[in-house]
């Protein structure tokens, strides 16, 4: 699964590394959420995840760098999409 993630953002433009990064990322959230835990565990997990992956996407500059606000509404999003 995590290739074939890596192999569509590759697709999409993302370099290498960031794609590899991004994918682990994507995987990550995708096991906590199937992994045995409550709700509450689960979504303080994908909002570190999702934190992880703003951040790279920051640092990488493919999005301009956001404000706590704008993150914690992005994060939040996230979240209530998956969880």
């Amino acid at each position: 699964m995590e290739k074939t993630i890596e192999t569509a953002l590759r697709a999409a433009g993302f370099s290498g590394y960031l794609a590899e990064y991004l994918a682990r990322d994507v995987t990550n959230i995708e096991r906590i959420m199937e992994a045995e835990g409550s709700d509450e565990e689960k979504r303080e997990a994908v909002t570190f995840g999702v934190g992880c992956m703003l951040e790279k996407l920051e640092i990488s500059g493919v999005i301009p760098e956001v404000g706590p606000v704008l993150r914690k509404f992005m994060t939040e999003a996230v979240v209530k999409a998956v969880v």
